[in-house]
């Protein structure tokens, strides 16, 4: 395979990104994915990156760095996604490879990637094991509870821009 890029998104790439998370079943209106992709940009914790060559984008990943209050920091990938027309190339252990240099970086002594346990996402379970990743579910459970889309009038005065924010938002 031909030498590409692996670089930060740019905002203007929305659409390319989006058409990206549209393979995995992720539909993302453009403007607003251009609206994150600038939040991204913007911090210093959260990246998307793409793999590139010659002004084609075939693949993307997305990892966030999350401090720990007792001690040091962990990365999780939050998103991998490479072009069908790719796979089997290389584009996802070279996109890995630069969230990985990117969390330790960081100070992050551990990356985490969640990847759901259905049948079509088998191939991504093997992929993650032959880079190394080990399945912790064993090891811990992970709870989630899905919050309500908070209206501003809901938010405390001191609050407006300031939870869950990105990047200075």
């Amino acid at each position: 395979m031909p030498a590409f890029d692996v670089r930060a998104a740019e905002p203007s790439e929305a659409e390319a990104v989006a058409a990206l998370l549209d393979q995995l079943g992720y539909s993302v209106a453009v403007a607003q994915l251009a609206q994150r992709l600038a939040r991204f940009r913007e911090s210093r914790t959260d990246h998307v990156l793409l793999a590139t060559e010659k002004d084609q984008n075939f693949g993307l990943i997305a990892v966030s760095v999350t401090p720990l209050l007792v001690e040091g920091a962990f990365a999780r990938i939050t998103a991998l996604i490479v072009d069908q027309s790719h796979r089997g190339k290389g584009v996802g252990g070279a996109l890995v490879a630069e969230a990985e240099r990117l969390a330790q970086a960081a100070g992050c002594a551990v990356i985490q990637v969640s990847s759901g346990r259905r049948p079509e996402r088998a191939a991504a379970h093997t992929f993650y094991r032959q880079l190394g990743y080990t399945d912790a579910a064993a090891h811990h459970v992970l709870y989630e509870r899905r919050l309500e889309e908070p209206s501003d009038s809901r938010l405390p005065s001191h609050a407006h821009g300031t939870i869950c924010s990105r990047g200075g938002e």
